[in-house]
């Protein structure tokens, strides 16, 4: 089981989506791409799209 589940965590990690069929689905988010600021010169920024571990 624990083999299983390493190949799981590792699989989804490399941006790929695991799935039992009929029963759940695995797949890591992506944040969208969003307005932000640096709060250092308040100077306004885009915050890139990206992946949640």
């Amino acid at each position: 089981m624990n083999k299983t589940l390493e190949k799981l965590v590792a699989h989804v990690a490399n941006d790929d989506s695991a799935a039992f069929v009929g029963f759940v689905t695995f797949k890591s988010p992506e944040h969208a791409t969003r307005k932000g600021h640096n709060p250092q010169t308040g100077e306004a920024i885009i915050i890139p799209a990206r992946s949640v571990p």
